[in-house]
């Protein structure tokens, strides 16, 4: 029974995992006394010079690093107290490059990170109109989104043991895409959950 129901919980996790996609672009309202600040990297396709691999884009804003990171067709968003915000942006966790925006309450800023061909990269301070065409075809960085009818209720509903590990799984995943958990403390917590009795 044990084995059947560890199958059963790898199939369940399989097919959350492999069919889960980015939570797509929504536009934010600006909080009263902030500004709003987006940080996008667009769909780019993949270059030559690094085939098949992934880049990370680390986002420092102040003196503040931010949890998680941002890949290409990915966003993120932060209200941020009106005044002159420095942020840098790190690739990879080697190299740099900063802009810095005098924030106005009340506004909203974008800013592009952009891929170039020589293993470089560019942090471009965009107009909102330019902006929004390419940011509303991203996802939120470190999201997932699972619609209702990608789960077999079932399998689940087979053994209660197993629901209500499902469950618990299914908040985990609702945590990390509202952007309470990281991807890392998922994977733990996803773990933690797995092999408890």
């Amino acid at each position: 029974m044990r084995k059947v129901t560890l199958l059963l919980l790898s199939v369940i996790l399989l097919l959350l995992t492999s069919c889960a996609t980015k939570k797509p672009f929504v536009q934010q309202k600006v909080l009263e006394k902030s500004a709003l600040l987006y940080i996008y990297v667009p769909n780019q396709i993949s270059l030559e010079s690094e085939p098949d691999r992934d880049i990370d884009y680390k986002i420092k804003i102040g003196n503040e690093l931010i949890d998680g990171y941002i890949r290409d067709g990915e966003y993120m968003v932060f209200n941020i107290k009106p005044s002159i915000a420095v942020v840098t942006v790190i690739k990879n966790a080697i190299l740099k490059h900063t802009v810095t925006l005098e924030l106005q309450a009340q506004k909203n800023y974008y800013i592009k990170i952009l891929k170039n061909e020589d293993d470089e990269f560019q942090v471009l301070n965009i107009q909102e109109k330019e902006a929004f065409n390419e940011i509303s075809k991203t996802g939120l960085s470190n999201s997932v989104l699972i619609s209702d009818d990608e789960i077999n209720k079932n399998i689940i509903k087979e053994d209660d043991k197993n629901s209500s590990k499902l469950q618990k799984i299914e908040r985990a995943i609702k945590l990390k895409k509202e952007g309470i958990i990281t991807v890392e403390e998922f994977n733990v917590l996803k773990k933690e959950i797995l092999i408890s009795n």
